[in-house]
């Protein structure tokens, strides 16, 4: 089989925004949380729902269960009902897995950056597990294919898969890999937003419509972009630009609504000054995140 052409300026931009994915909620954390070491708590909770509620719950249900009912298949030919109920069925058990941690492990963390560290390390684990390991592996098979090993990966493929791994590899393009990397940032943006809207919600006791309001968020943004893809056949780069503009109005949404929460925790440590917390000077309690 002849070697598949790859676009270099694709193969580095496919493995920037893979590493991006892997990397970057780590180092936003790590920037967020620099004076704040108790927000990393919050994080691997988020990171713990997202493994909980999609890895080892959903999506295995989809892929290993489902599939063997005829009735699931009916489901999967017709693409605005599995759009539907994909879409929506995401919003339910990661939405249901954030109701549960925060109402049972939140109880003392209901600040805005305990949100903000919560969506980061739930969006963080999504982005790095189910997208930025791909794009990382595929980058490097296209390194490999480009310095003369395409025979010995093709050799040890099935021709089906080697015929669609080459097909993948040849249609790789800069914008593709571009448009990857602003679709996780959108992500990102929506899962912090949820976080919040969630952990506002037991906040003000109104846990259960909270949720019932990020299911119906999440399942419609999520079904709106498939549809819009597959049924309105609408290019990729359009279908990005009005996740960007949903993510924007979120994003003012994560930074107003900040006033609506418990003020941050004082730091543990003393001030640059050598003053102790709460003595009115800088570093003292009451710091907001």
């Amino acid at each position: 089989m002849t070697p598949p052409q790859i676009s270099t300026g694709a193969l580095l931009v496919l493995g920037f925004v893979g590493l991006a994915c892997v990397l970057g909620p780590l180092a936003v954390q790590f920037v967020w949380a620099r004076r704040r070491p108790w927000l990393w708590a919050a994080f691997a909770y988020g990171a713990l729902t997202f493994a909980v509620s999609q890895l080892l719950t959903r999506i295995p249900l989809i892929t290993s269960v489902l599939p063997v009912l005829p009735e699931w298949q009916a489901i999967l030919a017709n693409a605005v009902l599995s759009a539907v109920i994909l879409g929506f069925s995401a919003g339910l058990f990661e939405e249901t897995g954030r109701l549960i941690v925060m109402g049972t492990f939140f109880k003392n963390r209901r600040t805005h950056a305990d949100g903000v560290s919560f969506g980061l390390g739930h969006g963080g684990l999504e982005a790095g597990a189910l997208v930025g390991l791909g794009m990382l592996s595929l980058a490097v098979v296209g390194l490999v294919v480009r310095s003369g090993g395409w025979a010995s990966i093709a050799g040890g493929l099935p021709p089906e898969a080697a015929a669609g791994l080459a097909q993948q590899l040849e249609g790789l393009t800069l914008s593709g890999a571009l448009l990857g990397g602003v679709e996780r940032v959108a992500a990102m943006i929506l899962h912090i937003a949820l976080s919040l809207l969630i952990l506002l919600g037991l906040t003000r006791g109104r846990g259960v419509v909270a949720w019932l309001v990020a299911i119906l968020v999440h399942g419609t943004v999520n079904t709106g972009a498939v549809l819009a893809l597959t049924v309105a056949g609408l290019p990729p780069a359009a279908v990005e630009a009005g996740l960007t503009v949903v993510a924007v109005g979120l994003l003012i949404w994560i930074i107003r609504v900040r006033g609506l929460f418990e003020p941050d925790r004082p730091r543990l440590t003393e001030s640059p000054t050598g003053s102790p917390p709460g003595d009115g000077r800088q570093g003292g309690a009451g710091q907001r995140d």
